[in-house]
């Protein structure tokens, strides 16, 4: 693997291009000037001219000296790829999981233009594969280096990591160290994804990564990447976010990203319902669901009775329906299978009761609550009732769903580790919350009765 050691300045402009010389990994004899774009929001591509290989499908004939045909050969699409290439100045450039999008032009591959778009691109070096292995990652995101706490040392994650806020050119950036080898997809699962999860539940806002590298050791120079999804430039925030930014604290990334593992993709689902204009029902059946899905994660061990007893259970029922009609017996298993499990409403009740510790009031009347919402995720997931939804099951509908926003967001902001009064506190003092508990309680007075913050303000003073 080739790489350079300069420093790599990262592409801050929404537009950028850069020439050089262009090849596949896989074929280095073959290769064509171009120029590699890297445009924010859009995939990375690189256009070279001529063709690094032919449109698939074209028969390219040699004509002998007697006017024969020598040979024929038909190009063919070769998929994946990984595209190397050396900028100007020298530095090597990497476009991984690269496909073929247009090729214009002549049939043949020397009168041709060729446009690849990838994943990623690694400015700095030539890498084989989207599986290389890197133990640093430096990422910035929109709005928080607004907060960085330079001051504080690093925090050690749970698996051996070290998190900090570092200056790179007077800009500070989150730079995480001394992490288990990963490639770039699993560093953006485990890592960039969560903390944009946690960026959005903090402040309800679409917030982004604006740029990354990575680096394979602790002395290694750092690579800057470019993919689809960064920004071009940081977010205003509108108004007053939920928790203050300040609050995010080194130890409470890390303390956010020693659960990941845990939380899995959960938070992603619910920030998206947050963050993004769903239509009512679809905000019903994801929140519903994601629910129970939470509580499976944070109780893992949850039983209603112990699995020895279940599977009695299961084959006494399965017994006696056999006596009954024969083919019925594996039905019956089936529909036990996870008899041992607590039911659905069984989970809300846990997360309601956690909900509430953290937020008094969050649930207004938690037992209405919780019928509330088993009734209405049923609706959907089961389709009980078949018609269109009408002008009466608005209110209901409007109050699930939006509780489910604010129970979920708190549960998962509870992960982060806060001063539990510092958490109650952020929620009585947030506008968009107060909104909230006065809108329930006009939609259904019957499971949130007050529209004030008392309960809450008791518990923080």
């Amino acid at each position: 693997m080739n790489e350079s050691s300069e420093v790599i300045t990262p592409v801050t402009s929404s537009t950028d291009t850069r020439d050089g010389t262009f090849w596949v990994a896989t074929n280095s004899s073959v290769r064509s000037p171009g120029h590699l774009g890297l445009a924010k929001q859009a995939s990375p591509s690189i256009t070279v001219s001529p063709s690094l290989y032919g449109f698939p499908g074209v028969v390219e004939m040699q004509v002998a000296n007697d006017g024969s045909a020598a040979s024929a050969s038909e190009s063919t699409d070769s998929g994946v790829v990984t595209i190397h290439g050396e900028l100007e100045g020298g530095i090597p450039v990497t476009l991984l999981e690269a496909l073929s999008t247009n090729w214009s032009g002549g049939l043949t591959r020397e009168r041709q233009e060729q446009r690849f778009e990838g994943i990623f691109t690694v400015v700095g070096a030539h890498l084989d594969n989207v599986d290389h292995q890197f133990r640093g990652l430096r990422v910035r995101l929109q709005t928080l280096t607004r907060a960085a706490d330079t001051a504080s040392p690093p925090v050690q994650l749970g698996n051996g990591g070290r998190l900090a806020w570092e200056d790179f050119a007077g800009e500070p950036q989150l730079v995480l160290t001394d992490l288990p080898p990963a490639g770039l997809h699993i560093l953006g699962r485990t890592y960039l994804q969560p903390l944009v999860s946690l960026l959005q539940l903090a402040t309800a806002r679409p917030v982004g990564v604006m740029e990354f590298a990575v680096q394979e050791h602790l002395h290694a120079p750092w690579w800057p990447v470019h993919s689809p999804s960064q920004h071009g430039a940081d977010l205003t925030l509108s108004s007053k976010p939920l928790l203050p930014l300040t609050d995010l604290s080194p130890a409470a990334i890390g303390a956010w990203l020693d659960r990941v593992e845990t939380l899995g993709p959960l938070p992603a689902v619910v920030v998206s319902a947050i963050t993004t204009s769903l239509p009512l029902e679809t905000q019903v059946l994801i929140l519903g669901t994601t629910s129970e899905g939470l509580h499976r994660r944070l109780f893992p061990d949850a039983q209603r009775f112990s699995r020895d007893l279940a599977v009695e259970i299961r084959e006494a029922a399965a017994k006696a329906a056999k006596e009954i009609d024969e083919s019925a017996a594996d039905a019956v298993k089936g529909f036990l299978s996870h008899m041992d499990e607590p039911g659905y409403g069984q989970r809300l009740d846990q997360l309601a009761a956690d909900a509430e510790t953290l937020v008094p009031g969050i649930t207004g009347r938690a037992k209405r609550w919780k019928k509330l919402v088993y009734e209405a995720r049923n609706d959907f997931a089961h389709q009980t009732n078949l018609g269109w939804l009408e002008d009466g099951d608005v209110d209901r509908y409007l109050t699930v769903a939006f509780s489910l926003r604010w129970v979920l967001r708190a549960l998962l902001l509870g992960q982060v580790g806060l001063d539990p009064a510092l958490l109650r506190r952020r929620f009585a003092e947030h506008q968009e919350y107060r909104f909230f508990l006065g809108n329930a309680h006009e939609w259904r007075p019957d499971v949130y009765p007050d529209a004030n913050l008392d309960k809450l303000w008791e518990s923080v003073t």
